[in-house]
């Protein structure tokens, strides 16, 4: 048993059968449209002690006989919270001649609570209790926490065991959910003044009473009260670092960050070994931005607690937000599964690590099994998943519900935002993203990391400009973002800045090699660099083989006057988008933005304009059209023909028709061909021209 002083085993909440439960969650919203790999969100799960139903005690001999004896008072079914104050085990051997501290305790915290008018039981339980027993007693009788504890001839050791947990969720500044540690014991410090020591008890006591039943004003009010009484007798409490810890809590929840590190670091200060207040104090680090700091804490708490899953939850998803090191998250989850088998938001942080992998099997098992783990009312979670899935209308669905119940919940805004510029509904996602900047004071990041994805999406790159740098502000080292700002100057035309940012998110993460390739290669290629080109766009193909890297190529070899090269990757390209089920695959969906090519090597106004493919049909006409060129470079006119009819059937409305006969125009330009493959390309370049 431990002994006053010693680390308070500080991440002790029970689940029925046992397991160890904590709280959780993350979530950023960082999978842009443009891209077939997609940045982290990451959201969180709270654990709280099971707490058995009135109606399971009023009706179930067996929950009884958890007592040592017979029920000494009625369990509570009310609704009313219930303290108890058990037996304290005399351990003086006869020396001890004060008061009985049980009872004593019992007393004032009958006084107290019938002067405060608290709705409110105070029960006297005349049996011990101790670590072992103290929760199922406190169960049984529906309790909201029990006092126990032991005294010898100088001393007097009180606990508390905390029955009820709160659902300690915050959201971090990337719309992802954090959950707080939230002990189940506290140990006081050796009373040697009864008395004028139980003042302190009482006001911390009824101040977790509150806490428990979420009434955070009221229990703030208690627990500055209780350090009232230690600044006028420090001999109160030798170490309130308790009242320092719960009253950090609540400032956390409420966003009151620099209140909440100063608690935690009064709570630390007085008990190094706490490890809740590191990890607490992480997560409020971490939504103001100081990453290192949060980095640091929660190492500290996994040090001092290595079995409690809650701080490598966090970390996993500070790594994989923050630090885009998909490798050392999906580790750290993996921990937290061993702990804790069914923890959701391990589930769903590891999910979206396997995604930033582009592990898609991985990562599609695990968003299965949040959807298996999520209730039916569990939208947040349900919608996360359903987002992973690429079933947007289902999260949009989702979605609603939760905004239809709190119009004010900004990262629902910001999930649904999201979602709908996946689906090319980029008004109805500005609108949102605009709502989850205002809602969210303290998620600019992710706020303005989507917004400026729906504004490139929509083809306004200035507005995404404007976006993106006011992101850059808050998360420099975001490979995504560096990525979405290539994307940005490509859709200006300033390919020097392109291909600089891409660099940039190789150099914050390797893994970022295959979509800066990719779009470096077209950017080399709208240069008419074709040689960097191939390189860039080979080096993308030996990580993924990704439609529109295919596409990419095989224009890079067509222009390097290498149409058998063209063709093998072209036909690869086509057989992926015409899978059965290609819309669900990751690697083919998004909105492919391409630039026109130049008309010749000095031509930088051409290259100025795009054309937008957002659905599978447009990523197929322009498969086929590509085929087309090939075969009639390479002399077989019959099935340039076939394709040419194909792509030109796929496109009824003929969005793509003026792109392609421009296209014409640069193949003409720059390649010598033979006079019939000339007399093709001019005879169906008049065909696209009449459209």
């Amino acid at each position: 048993m431990k002994r006053p002083n010693e680390t308070p085993p500080s991440q002790e909440i029970k689940a029925e059968g046992g397991s160890t439960i904590q709280n959780v969650i993350q979530a950023v919203i960082h999978m842009p449209a443009w891209a077939w790999i997609s940045g982290i969100f990451v959201c969180s799960i709270c654990g709280c002690l099971a707490v058995l139903s009135a109606a399971a005690i009023a009706n179930s001999r067996s929950l009884v006989e958890f007592l040592p004896t017979s029920p000494a008072f009625i369990p509570e079914t009310g609704g009313r919270s219930l303290i108890i104050v058990a037996d304290f085990d005399n351990r003086s051997e006869g020396k001890y001649t004060g008061i009985d501290p049980a009872q004593y305790i019992f007393e004032q915290l009958q006084s107290q609570s019938m002067q405060d008018q608290l709705n409110l039981r105070v029960e006297r339980l005349g049996q011990l209790v101790d670590d072992n027993t103290a929760a199922s007693v406190g169960e049984t009788y529906n309790a909201t926490m029990i006092v126990w504890g032991w005294y010898d001839a100088l001393t007097i050791t009180p606990r508390i065991t905390r029955i009820k947990q709160l659902k300690g969720i915050v959201s971090d500044q990337e719309g992802l959910r954090l959950s707080l540690a939230d002990p189940s014991r506290v140990e006081f410090s050796v009373i040697t003044d009864l008395p004028s020591q139980t003042n302190y008890l009482v006001l911390f006591s009824l101040g977790i009473d509150k806490f428990s039943n979420n009434q955070l004003d009221d229990a703030l009010l208690y627990f500055n009260n209780a350090l009232q009484v230690v600044s006028v007798n420090a001999s109160v409490s030798t170490n309130p670092s308790e009242v320092y810890f719960y009253r950090g809590y609540i400032h956390g929840s409420r966003n009151e960050y620099e209140a909440a590190i100063s608690d935690y670091d009064k709570a630390v200060g007085l008990n190094p070994a706490l490890a809740s207040a590191y990890n607490n104090r992480g997560i409020a680090y971490q939504q103001k931005g100081e990453f290192e700091l949060a980095l640091e804490d929660y190492n500290k708490a996994i040090e001092l607690s290595p079995d409690d899953f809650l701080p490598y939850t966090n970390r996993g998803n500070l790594y994989e937000i923050y630090k885009g090191n998909y490798d050392k998250a999906i580790s750290d989850f993996n921990r937290a599964l061993e702990l804790d088998p069914d923890n959701i938001i391990a589930y769903l942080g590891r999910a979206y690590g396997y995604f930033g992998r582009r592990d898609f099997e991985s990562a599609t098992a695990d968003f299965d099994r949040v959807l298996e783990l999520a209730a039916e009312n569990d939208y947040f979670y349900r919608a996360h998943a359903y987002c992973g899935k690429s079933e947007y209308d289902k999260a949009i669905g989702e979605l609603n519900t939760l905004i239809a119940q709190n119009p004010q919940d900004g990262y629902a805004y910001l999930l649904r935002g999201y979602s709908y510029t996946y689906l090319g509904r980029y008004d109805l996602a500005i609108a949102d993203l605009q709502n989850a900047v205002v809602l969210n004071p303290y998620d600019h990041f992710s706020g303005y990391f989507n917004l400026a994805n729906a504004y490139s999406e929509k083809g306004d790159f200035d507005l995404a400009l404007e976006a993106y740098q006011k992101a850059l502000q808050f998360n420099p080292y975001y490979p995504d973002l560096y990525v979405g700002l290539g994307y940005v100057y490509m859709g200006k035309a300033e390919f020097e800045k392109a291909i600089e940012h891409f660099d940039a998110a190789i150099e914050l993460d390797p893994q970022y090699m295959f979509i800066a390739s990719n779009n470096a290669g077209f950017v080399s290629t709208l240069t008419l660099d074709l040689e960097k080109a191939v390189a860039y766009l080979e080096t993308a193909r030996s990580i993924s083989s990704n439609p529109l890297t295919l596409l990419n190529l095989g224009d890079a070899y067509l222009l390097s006057g290498n149409a058998e090269n063209a063709l093998t990757y072209q036909k690869e390209a086509l057989a992926i988008l015409e899978m059965e089920g290609v819309e669900k695959i990751k690697t083919a969906q998004g909105t492919w933005l391409y630039n026109y090519l130049p008309l010749n090597k000095n031509d930088q106004k051409t290259i100025q304009y795009y054309v937008r493919v957002p659905d599978i049909p447009g990523k197929r006409v322009f498969g086929h059209y590509d085929l087309s060129y090939s075969y009639a470079l390479l002399g077989d006119f019959a099935s340039a023909d076939r394709e040419f009819m194909i792509a030109y059937e796929l496109d009824p409305v003929k969005s793509y028709s003026q792109y392609f006969a421009y296209k014409i125009h640069t193949i003409q330009n720059l390649l010598e061909m033979e006079q019939e493959s000339q007399n093709w390309f001019e005879s169906h370049r008049e065909i696209l021209e009449e459209n």
